[in-house]
This record gives C-alpha cells, structure tokens and sequence, in this order.
C-alpha cells in the first residue's frame, strides 16, 4: 500500500491524508497492539522493506515526539517547586545525551518555560519577577549554552521569543544583560551576535536595544585595564545602570534577601 502510494504521489500527500482520516502519523495505530507499535520496530519494518521515505518519516514522528515530551517535561519541573535545578539539570543532559534534543532547544525551552511559566505571562509588563526567576536559572543555563556558537543561537532563539511576544518586545536587552550577569553568555558571542549572527525577526528593534551595551562590551577591556580596582559585578551593576536608564540595578533587585 505504502509503496504503492508513495510511486503515485509523494509523503507530503499521505501525511494530509493521515491526518484526515484521524490516524496517527506515526503510524503506530495501524499496527498491531503490543511490541510491533514501538516505532523502532515500525522502522525497521520499513527498512527491510526499502521505503526508505517511510523510513525518514518515523524518524521525524519520533523526532517530534521526543521534543513535545521534553517541553511538557520541562514545563511540569519549572511550575512544580517540588523539582530543584539538580534534577532539572539530569533530565536536560539525559535527553541531549540520548539524542532526544540539541543542546540549544534545551535551553531555548527552558527560556520559554520560564517566561510563560509566571503571573507575568499574557501582561503588558513584565515586572522584576520574572528577571529573578530568570537569574535563578543562570547556573543551568551556563552548563548548557558553553560555547559561542551555542551562545549565539541561544541569543537568537531568544530574540525570535520576543518577537513572537509583544510584551517581551522590550524586555531583550535586559534579558541579555541578565544571562551576561549571570556568566551565561560571554562578551565575545554577544558582540558577534551584534555584528553578524542575529535573526533578521525585528533585527531593527532588537540591534537598537542592544547598541549601548554592545558599545560598553567592545571597550570593557580598556576600562578594566585602567581601574583594576574594580570588581566586574561592581562594574556591571554600574554600567548597567547606564544602558537601562533605570535608577538601580535590576541584578541587585532580583537578589533574594538571604543571597
């Protein structure tokens, strides 16, 4: 049937006429209840049979599969305070490990988990809570986003967030400083991202928000070296002061009283 169908039309017609007949595109519901259903066995089944487009097809059901069940997952540890990061942190590595997600769609959902996860979700503003909530979160973030390409991606996907998010529009920049606070992202990725890897979603908007920091970030080095005295978060506290227009640090007002 399969074989069939695919030499008379293509996958894309037998996936819209799946969906129309409320089957499983998996296709698990046409086999057998037990262990024939596993999708390793319905694969197989295909490569032997050398449907090799039948093969790709489970593939991107089991695909699609693995990353609905690793954002529900990641949801129930962000809302549910019985989960600490230790745990949250197991289950993101298990997952990348396995092959289950890449590196940045863990951390691209672990953001949006968290910004939908709030009293803040659905507000025009988006008030100090959700930054520290955010801040909490920086040490996991860190373990994941390690390198500068990971970093730039992360920054994108962040972008594409607010974007997809009016009342995120204007939160960017601070979201950034956070993450860059917190030892997430590095100087480095933020100025490359800047110059050349940002997504084109309300690059205008989110390159303008971001100029007075990215600025700061390429002469930080000539300001370390002539005030050695100062500590980076004294300097960044000070300096982020300046890029927000805000009257206090927002790192210092998401600070916990006993941290």
């Amino acid at each position: 049937l399969f074989r069939t169908w695919l030499q008379e039309r293509d996958m894309a017609s037998l996936t819209s006429t799946l969906k129309k007949a409320s089957l499983d595109p998996s296709l698990q519901d046409i086999f057998p209840v037990g262990p024939k259903r596993n999708l390793d066995h319905i694969e197989g089944y295909f490569k032997e049979q050398g449907l090799n487009e039948m093969v790709q097809h489970v593939r991107s059901q089991r695909a699609n599969n693995n990353r609905k069940l690793f954002v529900s997952r990641i949801k129930l540890f962000v809302n549910d305070d019985e989960y600490n990061n230790t745990e949250l942190s197991a289950y993101m590595t298990e997952a990348i490990e396995q092959g289950k997600v890449t590196p940045v769609y863990s951390v691209q959902t672990l953001f949006s988990a968290i910004a939908n996860s709030g009293d803040w979700a659905g507000s025009d503003t988006i008030p100090d809570d959700f930054y520290k909530e955010l801040k909490q979160y920086c040490p996991l973030f860190k373990g994941f986003a390690k390198t500068h390409k990971l970093q730039m991606d992360f920054m994108n996907k962040i972008q594409e967030f607010c974007y997809d998010n009016i009342n995120f529009l204007k939160t960017f920049h601070k979201v950034i400083f956070m993450l860059y606070h917190g030892n997430v992202l590095e100087e480095d990725a933020i100025v490359e991202w800047h110059k050349s890897t940002h997504s084109t979603k309300g690059q205008t908007e989110f390159l303008s928000q971001m100029e007075k920091m990215v600025h700061w970030l390429e002469n930080a080095e000539e300001e370390d070296d002539s005030d050695e005295t100062r500590s980076r978060p004294s300097q960044v506290s000070r300096t982020f002061q300046i890029i927000l227009d805000d009257s206090s640090s927002l790192w210092e007002r998401t600070s916990s009283p006993s941290s």
